[in-house]
């Protein structure tokens, strides 16, 4: 059934998942009471148990293998909001390559005002700046992921986010840690042209939020 869904038979069907109060977090079926339970790209269909199950008529990939992991993140009782908000812009939003490469340079720009208090001051928090607005900037420019600017630049953004947390998560508490976190993996999303995981769920929630945003937009 999912092979041949279209985009608005798959959002009707999260909506209806969210709104009975059927979707859940961290499986993608299970069932209770004799009700049929899903996770977000799970209420798509019963045989979308993986992102790469989740058809292309319905999202494309980079967004299939983000949501999943964006909707585990959220707060357990913001969960069904998430879901009925994001069944609203998968019916009628955009999901381009544009809508990808803004949602990356927002996750970037996050994971560093994330780790700025702890950061700001270090010597090595100018070449996390420096480092990650070359991403940033290559990103909104369009250029593609295996271009040899890309890769270089993520390399070294990645390095110098990593030089930050190893140089100080001893001396930090736990949400300082994570927000150095926050920033290694920013980095490495924009290489990888994936989501950014954070532990916190604020994170997770205002990146859910922005991309359903830009998919509004």
């Amino acid at each position: 059934m999912s092979e041949t869904i279209t985009r608005e038979q798959a959002a009707d069907r999260i909506a209806r998942f969210a709104s009975e109060g059927r979707l859940i977090q961290g499986a993608w079926h299970d069932e209770q009471d004799g009700r049929e339970l899903a996770c977000l790209l799970g209420a798509i269909g019963k045989d979308v148990e993986d992102p790469s199950d989740c058809p292309a008529s319905v999202m494309p990939a980079w967004m299939a293998y983000l949501i999943p992991e964006l909707f585990d993140g959220v707060r357990k009782e913001r969960a069904i909001e998430f879901g009925k908000r994001f069944a609203d812009a998968l019916r009628c939003g955009k999901t381009d390559e544009t809508v990808l490469r803004r949602f990356l340079v927002s996750a970037i720009d996050q994971a560093v005002s994330d780790a700025r208090p702890a950061c700001e001051g270090e010597a090595y928090f100018d070449a996390v700046l420096s480092t990650t607005a070359q991403v940033s900037e290559l990103i909104a420019a369009g250029v593609p992921s295996h271009d040899p600017r890309m890769a270089e630049s993520a390399a070294d953004a990645r390095a110098a986010a990593r030089a930050a947390a190893e140089a100080s998560v001893e001396a930090w508490s736990a949400p300082r840690a994570a927000a150095a976190t926050a920033a290694r993996d920013a980095a490495a999303a924009a290489d990888a042209a994936a989501a950014a995981a954070w532990s916190e769920a604020y994170a997770y929630e205002a990146l859910f939020d922005k991309l359903i945003e830009l998919m509004a937009a």
